[in-house]
Order: C-alpha cells, then sequence, then structure tokens
C-alpha cells in the first residue's frame, strides 16, 4: 500500500510540476487568455499523470487491475475538474473585480496621453479619410478587443520625452481593425502630412503591437526630417552590398518573399526581410528592435556579432537621434528615450 501511494504522490507532483513550469510561461497573459491555454495543458498535465503512474507502479513491481485503474481515473478526474473549476471561477471574479471596464479604461488612457503628450488617440476611425488605405472602425461590442492595444501604445509612448512629438509634429493614432494598403493587410500606417499613425490593435498580438508602435513612430519621424535626411539616406543605402537594390512596393516585397526562397539569408545588413523594402522599412525595423523590449535588443546584439553592416546602421541612427532630436536610448530592464546634451556621447545601445 505504501508503495502505492508512493507512485500516486510522485506521478500527482510530476504532472502538478509541469502545469506549474507552463503556468509561469503564462503569467504575463490576461487571466481569460491563460484560461483557455489551461484546459489543454490540464489535460496534458493529466495524460503525464497516468503515464508517469503506470511507469513508477511498474518498477515498483506493483499489479494494479482494471477495477484500481478505473478507481483512480474517477479520483483524479474530481481533482482535475475541481481544480479547473476553482481556477475558472477565481478567474472571473478577479477580472471583473480588479480591471476597470474596457470603454473607461480606454477613456483614462486617452486623456493621460492628450494632456500629457497632445497626443489624440482614438478608436474612432470615422473621421479618417485617406486615399487607398482602409481601415475599419471598433464596435461598442468589440472594444474589450482593443483594451490591449491601449496599455500597450501608452506604455511605449510614455518612454519618450514630452517634448518629442510636438517637436516631430505627430497628433493623432488611431486603432482600428482590418487595416489595408491598397488592399492588403498591414498591421500599421504612418501618414506624416496628416500627423497620424493608424494602427490595427485587434489582430495582432501584444508583441507585434509593441514594435509596431516604434516602427511607425520613425515613419513620423522620417517624415519630419525630410528633404533635409537625403545625405544621411544616402549614407544609409552605400553601406548595404553593393548587388543590392531595395525591392520598392509593396506587392513586389510580398511577390518577392513567396517566390524566392533563399530570399529571407540573401544579403547582410538587414535585421528581418521586411527591412528589404526600402531604406525607410529598413530604418524603422532596426529603429523597433532598439525600443520595443530587452528581448528585441538581445536578438540585435546577437545578429551585429555577425553582421557589421547592421553595427554601422545603428551607429547612423544613433547620430541621428543625436543631432536632431538628442535623443539617447537608455536599456535597463525597460526601454525609455531620454533628452541629452548635444556634447553627450551616447552610450552602448546594446545589453
Amino acid at each position: 500500500m505504501r508503495k502505492f501511494f508512493l507512485a500516486f504522490v510522485i506521478s500527482l507532483f510530476f504532472s502538478l510540476g509541469l502545469l506549474a513550469g507552463f503556468n509561469s510561461l503564462m503569467s504575463e497573459l490576461s487571466i481569460l487568455s491563460y484560461l483557455m491555454f489551461l484546459a489543454p495543458l490540464m489535460l496534458l498535465s493529466y495524460t503525464i499523470f497516468f503515464k508517469a503512474f503506470r511507469k513508477i507502479t511498474s518498477l515498483l513491481k506493483l499489479e494494479m487491475d482494471q477495477k484500481d485503474d478505473r478507481l483512480l481515473r474517477v479520483i483524479f478526474t474530481l481533482i482535475f475538474g475541481l481544480s479547473f473549476f476553482s481556477i475558472f471561477i477565481t478567474g472571473l471574479i478577479f477580472e471583473y473585480k480588479t480591471k476597470p471596464s474596457s470603454l473607461k479604461l480606454l477613456q483614462s488612457i486617452s486623456k493621460e496621453l492628450l494632456l500629457d503628450y497632445d497626443i489624440y488617440l482614438s478608436y474612432d476611425v470615422s473621421d479618417v479619410d485617406i486615399e487607398s488605405f482602409f481601415i475599419r472602425k471598433i464596435e461598442m461590442k468589440e472594444i474589450s478587443k482593443i483594451a490591449n492595444a491601449y496599455e500597450i501604445i501608452y506604455k511605449e509612448i510614455r518612454k519618450y520625452p514630452k517634448s518629442f512629438f510636438k517637436e516631430i509634429g505627430m497628433k493623432h493614432i488611431y486603432v482600428g481593425r482590418e487595416l489595408l494598403s491598397n488592399g492588403d493587410v498591414v498591421g500599421g500606417l504612418s501618414v506624416s502630412n496628416k500627423q497620424m499613425i493608424l494602427l490595427d490593435g485587434y489582430k495582432w498580438s501584444n508583441f507585434y503591437i509593441k514594435g509596431l508602435v516604434h516602427h511607425e513612430i520613425f515613419h513620423q519621424i522620417m517624415g519630419y526630417v525630410g528633404k533635409s535626411s537625403k545625405g544621411f539616406i544616402k549614407e544609409w543605402s552605400d553601406l548595404n552590398e553593393k548587388d543590392f537594390d531595395y525591392i520598392g512596393s509593396y506587392k513586389c516585397y510580398l511577390e518577392t518573399e513567396r517566390n524566392d526562397p533563399l530570399f529571407s539569408v540573401k544579403n547582410k545588413g538587414f535585421v528581418s526581410t521586411y527591412s528589404k523594402k526600402s531604406y525607410e522599412e529598413d530604418m524603422c525595423e532596426i529603429y523597433k528592435d532598439l525600443c520595443s523590449s530587452k528581448w528585441t535588443r538581445k536578438s540585435l546584439a546577437e545578429k551585429v556579432k555577425d553582421d557589421s553592416i547592421i553595427e554601422e546602421k545603428m551607429i547612423l541612427m544613433e547620430n541621428l537621434l543625436k543631432d536632431r532630436f538628442q535623443i539617447e536610448i537608455v536599456s535597463g530592464e525597460t526601454i525609455s528615450l531620454k533628452k541629452v546634451p548635444p556634447e553627450q556621447k551616447f552610450k552602448d545601445l546594446l545589453p
């Protein structure tokens, strides 16, 4: 009996330990998203428990008849079922009690961004009328779906000095869904002459939206710098390998990516395949990795080890930010951009 109990306990701890490991990986998800992952994880843990139990009982030379096996399944099904039910109910209560309504949250974030940064953040895209672009308005029943996007946008904007957006002239961020450019699905758009960026905050992951914010902000930076950046653009493009030319249009980029199996590995100097579309997308992709998170910066650091062109492009970007905006990208637990005296040297941009 002791051996039987020992086998049960070891198997239970093993399966629940696996569940706890997955739990730590999922800790950054919202509670409801977490619960969606929890059900299959508990089923997996349940399955592993029985396999482990049978293996241990075999090693301990314990015999189990069909009746014992059936009883054990009933007991463990009750344990896992009650555990999931209690977590589910607790999660729903936590979600309801601790989070403000989605609409209030959106209104609060919009108000703070307007007061602190003079940026108008809105999901009402009915007034956005841009030729060859389309963005669908978020309906009231879909408000909760973009709450995460609002929180991410707010957090990423707060990395910048308050005067920065007034300087580059960016005034509007619109969040919608089904964002199209000439009929093609895109995650974001920057419209410099209208001082706005458009983001699809409905479809994409939190990680993707975070990078998207900085990518589109750099488009706004280049729109502000304008014609005076011609020398910078030439210097940037000259860093590329001699046989390389930017693809140009988005449609050509999609066709090349689809039809050329070596497209992603051809040519050094690029952090992503999308960087090869144009010099501006090339710049935006590097800037996105620098500003998004410590993980994207570590990834960039690894690429630089084997790619000196990316490193030279980073130095050029560093100088542009310093000379035009007196901005430094400061690394730490969080990434921030702060004003520095023009004569001050930049810290190393990489970890």
